[in-house]
C-alpha cells in the first residue's frame, strides 16, 4: 500500500468520529430515521473499505477483521436504535471500534513509499541507476523506472523528431510505460530526474509534460541528480566556478526539492550560485532551507565505475579483433571522447583536427587501438546548431568505419569504455572526471595543434629578453631549452649551451636575462631553478628556489635586474622578490599580494614586465590592480603607491628622469613624478578597434630620448610618442599579419616580442617572422635580421622527476603522447573501498 492510500485510510477513519458524533446527536434527539440513514450510510463505506483493503493487503489483513466486527455492531445498533436509553454508552462503544479500527490500520499496514525515475537517454541512465536498483531493493519502497520521450530540436530551434530509448534498458531494470504511469493521479512520494533543462536546451528537449517546472506540482520530493561529473574545484577558486556556473541555474536546480553533486565543494558551490539567484530576484528564503536543498554526497556515475570488474565486462568479437596482437599481448587501447564544445567553437578546424588524430593513431595502430567514443548528442547537435557540419563529419566517420582499423564506440555502455582503456584522448567533458578515477593517463585535446606543426613549432625563434655583447644576442628560445646566440651580422643562431628542464617546462623554461662578471643569469618562468651560465668557461651552475610549495607555478619570473654587485629575480607569479649572487640566494622580499590584487591559484602576472629604477629605488607597475611598488635595492623596503586616476592594472612601464610612464590596460598613459607623486594623464591610444581578437603583450615599450616608444596592435604601427609635446607618430614594419588562434600555440600570437632601448637604438623583435629590427631614434630601419637555427633542437629531459602536462600542445603533442602509453604498464580494477550500494541517495527521500 501507498503511503498516500494509507493517509486517505486515516483520513476516512476520522469522518468516521465526526459520523460517530453526528449519529449520538441524531439519537438524543430522537431523529431515529436520520440516525438509521447515518448507520447505513456508515456501514456501506466500511463494506467498500474493507473490499478494497483485500485487494491491496490480502485476506489476512487483521484490519479486515476490525471492520467486519464494526460492521455487525452498525447492524445490531440499526436494529434497536429506538430502544437506546443511553447516549453516553452508545458513543463510548462507537469510538472504542472505531479507535481500534485506526489502531489496526496504524500498526498492520505497512505503507510503502512510491518512488518514480524519469530518466530520458539510456547512455544517462547510470546517474540513477545506482539509486533506482537499491530503492527495489528495499520493501518500503516501490520504484518504478519510466523512461520518458526526447525530441531532437531543429535548425530553427523548433521542435523535431521524437525519440524515445525505453527498449534499450538493461534487464534487471523493470521499464514502465510512460504512456501509461499517470503521475498526476499518483503523486508520487519521490520523482528522480537527470535532465534539468525543461525547454532551454538548443539540442534535444524532453516531453514538455515531464519538464521539472510541472513535475514539482506533483510530488512532494522532485530530486534532481546531474547526468554529468564535473572537475573537483574549490568554492573560492573564481575562475574554476564561473566556468561552470551555468549548471547551477538551470530549472532542475530552482524546482527541485533536493539536488544531489558530486562533493562537498560542488554542493557549496550550488548553494552559493543559487543564494545568488536568490538575492537577484528578490526572494528570500530561509537560509537554513538553502542548506538543506543540496546534498553533497557522491555521484552514482562514480558509484558505477567503482562497482564494475574489468573482467567481467563482456567486450564484442569484433573489439577482440581489433585489440589482439599475434604471439603477443593485447594492444594497449585509448579511449577517444569527441565531445560537443570544441565543434561548437572551432567549427571547420575541428574536423581538420579529427582528421589528423585519425592520421596519427593510425600509424600507431599496429601497437594501439583507438576505441572513438563520440558524444551520444553530437549527431544531433550538429544537425541542430552545426548543420553545414554534418555531412563533412558523417563522412569522416563513414571512412573510419569502412576502414575498420580502430573501434567506433556509440552504444549507451560508457562505463565498458573506460574501464577497458589504458589512457584517455579527447575534449573535456564529465567522461574525464570520471576517467581520472581510474588512476591512468589523460590528455585534453587540442583543437588547434596539429601533430605534423611540432618541428615548426620547435623552430620558432621566439624570445621575450636577451643580453647584447659585442656583436652578438644572447637569449632562451621559448620552443626548446638552449641558451643561443646569434651573429647580427647575418642573424645565424648557435647553441650556446643545453639546459636540462622538467617535462611541464620544455615550452618557456626561462625568460629574463641577466649579465654579471662574464656571468649569464637566467630567470625561471616555468623551471623551477636559476641558471647561471659562465661565457668564459662554458659551464653551467644552477641555484635551487627552494620553496616546493611553489614549484609547479607558471611565469614564475619575469625579469633579471642588476644593480651595483646585487642580481635580483622580479616575480611573474612567484611570490617573492628574490636577491641571488652567483651561487645561491642571499635573500627573498615578501610582497603583499592582496595589496597586488592576487591569487597564486590563477595564472595572472603580478607586474608588467618593465621596470624603472630612480636614485636606488626600483619601479614595477601591478599587473592587475592600480598600483605601483616602489622597492628599495640598498635596504628592501617596500612601498605600495596607488595611482588612483587609473583602472585596474599597468600593461607597461617606462621612466625617464623623475618620472614613470605608465601604460594602463585601458589604453591611457599616466605621468607619475617620483618626487612629487603628481599623476596626469598624457596620451591616449587609439581605441577605436577595441573590439579586436588580441590584446598586444605586456612590456612591449622602452623610453628613450624623450620619446615613449611603443608597438600599437591596433593600428599595426610602431608608435613614437615626444615626451614633450605629446605628439606622435607612427612607423610601419613589414610584420606578417595573422589572425589565428592556433598561432599562439606557436608562439606568433603577439606581433613582438620586445622592444628595448640600447646605445640610442631600438631593437624591436617580431615573432611572427623572426625578424629583429634595428631602428635609431626617429623610427629609420638600420638593419634588419632575420634569425635562424638549423641545429639540433636541444631536448634534455630530467627524466627521474617526471611531470606530464595534462592538455596537448605543440610539444606536448598526440605523438609523443601516444609513445608513452605504448611503454606504460596495464592496469586491472579501480583500486580502493568504495560506497557504490546506491544506499546513501535515498537519504533524501
Amino acid at each position: 500500500m501507498r503511503i498516500k492510500q494509507k493517509e486517505q485510510i486515516l483520513e476516512f477513519v476520522e469522518t468516521l468520529y465526526e459520523v460517530n458524533a453526528e449519529i449520538c446527536n441524531a439519537v438524543k434527539k430522537e431523529e431515529h430515521i436520520y440516525a438509521k440513514e447515518l448507520l447505513s450510510v456508515c456501514q456501506e463505506s466500511i463494506i467498500e473499505l474493507g473490499g478494497n483493503l483485500e485487494k491491496l493487503e490480502g485476506e489476512g489483513c487483521p484490519v479486515i477483521r476490525n471492520l467486519e466486527f464494526f460492521c455487525e455492531l452498525l447492524y445490531d445498533i440499526y436494529n434497536r436504535i429506538e430502544n437506546i436509553k443511553s447516549v453516553c454508552d452508545l458513543n463510548r462503544m462507537l469510538r472504542e471500534n472505531i479507535f481500534q479500527i485506526e489502531t489496526s490500520i496504524k500498526n498492520n499496514i505497512t505503507a510503502k513509499k512510491e518512488i518514480v525515475f524519469f530518466p530520458y537517454k539510456v547512455s544517462m541512465w547510470d546517474s540513477l541507476e545506482g539509486v533506482y536498483l537499491a530503492a527495489k531493493k528495499r520493501p518500503e519502497y516501490d520504484a518504478y523506472c519510466v523512461p520518458i520521450p526526447y525530441f531532437e530540436r531543429n535548425a530553427d530551434g523548433s521542435i523535431g523528431e521524437m525519440h524515445y530509448e525505453g527498449n534499450e534498458y538493461p534487464p534487471n531494470v523493470e521499464v514502465f510505460d510512460w504512456k501509461q504511469y499517470n503521475f498526476e493521479e499518483r503523486i508520487p512520494e519521490a520523482i528522480f530526474i537527470h535532465n534539468p533543462y525543461d525547454e532551454y536546451n538548443h539540442v534535444t528537449c524532453v516531453h514538455p509534460r515531464f519538464f521539472c517546472s510541472n513535475l514539482v506540482n506533483y510530488t512532494k520530493n522532485l530530486v534532481y541528480i546531474p547526468y554529468f561529473i564535473l572537475g573537483d574545484i574549490k568554492p573560492d577558486d573564481t575562475q574554476a566556478v564561473d566556468s561552470i556556473k551555468h549548471f547551477c541555474h538551470v530549472p532542475g536546480v530552482i524546482y527541485a526539492n533536493n539536488v544531489i553533486v558530486q562533493s562537498e565543494d560542488m554542493r557549496r558551490i550550488y548553494i552559493n550560485e543559487y543564494k545568488k539567484d536568490l538575492k537577484e530576484n528578490h526572494i528570500n528564503i530561509d537560509n537554513n532551507l538553502v542548506e538543506r536543498k543540496f546534498w553533497g554526497i557522491g555521484s552514482p556515475k562514480l558509484d558505477k565505475i567503482y562497482s564494475i570488474n574489468v573482467n567481467e565486462i563482456n567486450i564484442p568479437d569484433e573489439w577482440k579483433n581489433k585489440i589482439a596482437r599475434e604471439n603477443e599481448s593485447n594492444k594497449k587501447i585509448v579511449l577517444y571522447n569527441l565531445g560537443i564544445g570544441n565543434l561548437l567553437n572551432t567549427n571547420e578546424k575541428m574536423i581538420l583536427k579529427i582528421k589528423n588524430v585519425l592520421e596519427v593513431f593510425y600509424k600507431f595502430r599496429d601497437k594501439i587501438t583507438l576505441l572513438w567514443r563520440p558524444h551520444p548528442l553530437l549527431i544531433q547537435t550538429l544537425r541542430s546548431m552545426r548543420p553545414f557540419l554534418l555531412e563533412e563529419y558523417e563522412e569522416v566517420v563513414r571512412k573510419y568505419k569502412e576502414d575498420n582499423w580502430g573501434i567506433y564506440d556509440d552504444t549507451n555502455d560508457m562505463d565498458r569504455a573506460i574501464l577497458i582503456s589504458d589512457a584517455y584522448y579527447g575534449d573535456e567533458s564529465s567522461l574525464v572526471a570520471l576517467f581520472e578515477q581510474t588512476g591512468r593517463r589523460i590528455k585534453l585535446q587540442n583543437p588547434h595543434a596539429i601533430d605534423n606543426w611540432e618541428e615548426e613549432f620547435y623552430r620558432t625563434i621566439w624570445f621575450s629578453d636577451f643580453l647584447l655583447l659585442n656583436d652578438s644576442m644572447y637569449f632562451v628560445p621559448a620552443a626548446f631549452s638552449g641558451l643561443l646566440s646569434a651573429d647580427l651580422l647575418d642573424g645565424k643562431c648557435s647553441l650556446e649551451r643545453e639546459l636540462d628542464v622538467l617535462p611541464a617546462a620544455r615550452y618557456g623554461a626561462y625568460f629574463g636575462l641577466g649579465y654579471i662578471d662574464g656571468k649569464v643569469v637566467m630567470a625561471p618562468f616555468r623551471h623551477n631553478s636559476i641558471e647561471i651560465y659562465d661565457l668564459a668557461h662554458k659551464s653551467l651552475h644552477s641555484i635551487d628556489l627552494g620553496k616546493k610549495l611553489y614549484s609547479n607555478l607558471d611565469y614564475k619570473f619575469f625579469q633579471v635586474i642588476t644593480y651595483q654587485d646585487r642580481i635580483y629575480l622580479i616575480p611573474g607569479r612567484y611570490p617573492d622578490i628574490i636577491e641571488i649572487d652567483l651561487s645561491k640566494i642571499v635573500r627573498r622580499y615578501e610582497l603583499d599580494l592582496e595589496r597586488l590584487g592576487h591569487k597564486l591559484e590563477e595564472r595572472m602576472y603580478l607586474f608588467s614586465r618593465n621596470h624603472y629604477i630612480f636614485n636606488g629605488d626600483l619601479f614595477l607597475a601591478a599587473a592587475r590592480v592600480n598600483v605601483i611598488v616602489k622597492f628599495n635595492l640598498e635596504n628592501g623596503e617596500r612601498e605600495y603607491l596607488e595611482i588612483e586616476q587609473a583602472g585596474q592594472g599597468f600593461r607597461t612601464l617606462s621612466g625617464c628622469e623623475e618620472f614613470l610612464y605608465i601604460q594602463a590596460f585601458d589604453n591611457k598613459i599616466y605621468r607619475y613624478n617620483i618626487i612629487t607623486k603628481d599623476v596626469e594623464m598624457v596620451y591616449m591610444k587609439n581605441t577605436e578597434d577595441s573590439h579586436k581578437k588580441y590584446m598586444d603583450s605586456l612590456g612591449n615599450s622602452t623610453i628613450c630620448n624623450n620619446k615613449f616608444i611603443f608597438w600599437d596592435e591596433y593600428k599595426g604601427k610602431m608608435a613614437f610618442v615626444d615626451l614633450n609635446t605629446f605628439n606622435s607618430s607612427f612607423i610601419d614594419l613589414p610584420i606578417t599579419k595573422y589572425d589565428d588562434y592556433s598561432l599562439w600555440q606557436k608562439g606568433k600570437g603577439n606581433a613582438i616580442g620586445f622592444i628595448k632601448s640600447i646605445n640610442n637604438c631600438i631593437y624591436v623583435f617580431s615573432t611572427r617572422d623572426n625578424t629583429l629590427y634595428i631602428m635609431d631614434l626617429e623610427g629609420t630601419i638600420k638593419n634588419k635580421l632575420h634569425f635562424s637555427y638549423d641545429g639540433v633542437i636541444p631536448y634534455n629531459i630530467k627524466r627521474n622527476e617526471e611531470i606530464e602536462e595534462i592538455s596537448e600542445n605543440y610539444i606536448s603533442s598526440l605523438t609523443n603522447y601516444l609513445n608513452r602509453i605504448f611503454e606504460q604498464h596495464n592496469y586491472g580494477d579501480v583500486e580502493g573501498e568504495f560506497d557504490v550500494s546506491g544506499e546513501k541517495y535515498l537519504v533524501v527521500i
